[in-house]
């Protein structure tokens, strides 16, 4: 009887350890993402403040991050520059760009985080180095990544019959800011 008492009292207290060691989630509380590039007549930018990042947080790291953004939130301040970018990245079939990782391997300072990137329907492997900050409220996740729109199937936009011409590598900064939620 006493055995039977001892391994049920280790059931509960295995029970109640795992419910404590629960992962936290996180959502977006403030996002900015700044697209920028070139062209043959200026430099340009389209920036977003509309997306949704979700992940859960473990003892040591960030877990099944995911983040969404809609390919029409970007913008440049120029409806034609805008048109013409929501043109090229196909905004009418594919609706948004959308990163996953499995994990953020910390709490706070800097890493790299191996997850896909999905433009125009075309998902591929990425790394992206990042700084993690732990705050009060939840964390801030910031970073830059260099890639080629034509490694997307994304066609670099032209203006004036060829005339101006935009350049195939962009920059994608973001700045991501995060809550808990119960």
């Amino acid at each position: 009887m006493k055995n039977l008492f001892k391994i049920s009292l280790a059931f509960v207290c295995l029970f109640f350890v795992s419910m404590s060691v629960k992962a936290q989630k996180i959502v977006s509380r403030d996002v900015n993402i700044t697209i920028t590039g070139t062209s043959t007549l200026h430099d340009w930018e389209m920036i977003s403040d509309n997306g949704a990042f979700t992940a859960n947080v473990g003892n040591s790291s960030i877990n099944d991050v995911k983040f969404v953004f809609p390919v029409r939130s970007l913008k440049s301040g120029k409806a034609a520059m805008d048109q013409n970018a929501y043109n090229a990245l196909n905004a009418d079939k594919h609706k948004e760009i959308v990163f996953k990782a499995l994990t953020i391997d910390t709490l706070s300072g800097n890493t790299t985080v191996n997850g896909s990137v999905t433009i125009n329907g075309v998902t591929k492997a990425i790394s992206v180095p990042v700084k993690v900050y732990d705050t009060d409220r939840g964390f801030t996740i910031t970073g830059y990544i260099m890639m080629k729109m034509t490694d997307y199937k994304v066609e670099p936009p032209v203006y004036m019959f060829g005339t101006i011409k935009t350049g195939d590598e962009i920059r994608i900064q973001f700045n991501i800011s995060t809550e808990y939620v119960n």
